[in-house]
């Protein structure tokens, strides 16, 4: 029996016909005007399918930035949480991992983000502050 895999593409811009241009970031700009890129090629034959548009950068106001979230950063929050000797033991095994596919800080961002949802939020929960945790409660003190 045949395995029958299928490639899928993701495109990087979307077409906007009524206003006649086409939209992409500005991260992926920059990677077009690299000849002979990936990007080059796609921006290349979306223009040549549709002559005369133009090109649009959009932002992506959406995305959030974590420019202070450091993996100190990251230590110091999980201290604060219950379980937090397991999660800080996990959190070394996420880095040493990470660091192994020469990405550490984006792939133990990731964990972080998707293991503590609730730091995204930009206010202290009633489950932070009834945490069984006492060192919690010693730094908001501080905090305070």
């Amino acid at each position: 029996m045949k395995n029958s895999t299928t490639k899928t593409t993701k495109t990087h811009i979307t077409i906007d016909f009524g206003e006649t241009s086409l939209n992409m970031t500005k991260s992926f700009y920059k990677k077009a005007c690299k000849v002979g890129s990936p990007e080059y090629k796609e921006l290349r034959n979306a223009m040549k399918e549709n002559e005369g548009y133009s090109i649009n950068i959009v932002s992506n106001d959406t995305k959030r930035s974590y420019r202070a979230l450091t993996i100190e950063r990251m230590r110091e929050y999980i201290k604060t949480q219950a379980n937090s000797e397991k999660n800080l033991a996990t959190l070394d095994r996420v880095i040493k991992v990470a660091e192994a596919k020469g990405a550490k800080y984006p792939l133990t961002k990731k964990w972080f983000l998707e293991t503590f949802p609730e730091y995204k939020e930009n206010e202290v929960s009633e489950e932070e502050l009834n945490s069984n945790d006492t060192s919690s409660i010693n730094i908001m003190k501080k905090a305070s």
